[in-house]
């Protein structure tokens, strides 16, 4: 009996989606606190209120006596801000995973969703947590990135060995490795590029696609994840200085980065 590609929801085949921020150099412990403090009233406000702290860096100091004792206080290194809800995974166990999450650390500023309906309900969330954490923060700190990547997810319902990559993924095409045609066995394929892009200094564009076999209870299936990665990198921070980095001109990168994303996933 042969199989099909079945998408990871009914309505389409996205699992996650995230969208981040990072920074030219690390938050220092009072920008990560000012940002800590912004982010906690906002993720409260949209339902995020699952929160556990990052790790810090405990240091380890070795006194006269040549004890080594740990020190009294962890540096601060973030906290993520969490909607947890209760799903099957891939090999149709119930696991406790993040629904929505909000990601703060001294490098970077993330928000992902693993219940992603459209796009405009995903940029309502967005503008909801990240303008507030991001205004108190580039008075004193510059963007050096914005990305916007997503991951779909299709399993294939018949036989893993015999499952048909070329009626999911488009043979010839140059965004993936034509090896992955031809072998039966779990695969990886990997593109990456930059581009010119207006506004900044250059576009990454990622394209990771990998074939996996899952026990899904006690039928071994082939499953496909594509990664679609867009990173816009922005230039050395004498320039960002000039450039009088805001919210609203990072915020805007996002849905030009998306609509260039549904090309990729269409290639």
């Amino acid at each position: 009996m042969s199989g099909r590609w079945e998408p990871r929801h009914e309505a389409h085949s996205i699992e996650i989606v995230a969208a981040a921020v990072t920074f030219t150099e690390p938050l220092n412990d009072i920008q990560i606190r000012k940002a800590l403090r912004t982010a906690d009233t906002a993720a409260k406000s949209v339902g995020l209120v699952d929160v556990t702290a990052l790790p810090g860096l405990r240091l380890k100091i070795q006194g006269a006596s040549g004890v080594i004792t740990p020190s009294d206080i962890a540096a601060t290194n973030g906290m993520a801000f969490r909607r947890n809800v209760m799903e099957e995974d891939e090999s149709a166990n119930i696991v406790t995973v993040a629904a929505d999450e909000l990601v703060i650390d001294r490098a970077s500023v993330a928000y992902r969703t693993r219940r992603y309906i459209r796009w405009n309900q995903f940029q309502d969330a967005l503008s909801a947590v990240l303008p507030s954490i991001l205004g108190g923060l580039l008075d004193s700190s510059a963007v050096q990135s914005v990305r916007l990547e997503y991951r779909d997810r299709f399993t294939y319902s018949g036989d893993a060995t015999s499952a048909p990559t070329d009626q999911l993924l488009r043979n010839g095409s140059p965004l993936i490795a034509q090896h992955v045609f031809g072998v039966t066995l779990p695969w990886h394929s990997h593109m990456g590029m930059f581009e010119a892009s207006d506004g900044v200094d250059r576009r990454l564009v990622q394209v990771e696609i990998g074939a996996t076999d899952v026990d899904r209870a006690g039928t071994i299936r082939r499953s496909i994840s594509i990664m679609t990665g867009l990173q816009d990198n922005f230039r050395l921070s004498a320039e960002l200085e000039a450039q009088e980095q805001t919210t609203d001109m990072i915020m805007t990168r996002l849905p030009g980065l998306h609509s260039h994303s549904k090309r990729l996933f269409r290639g």
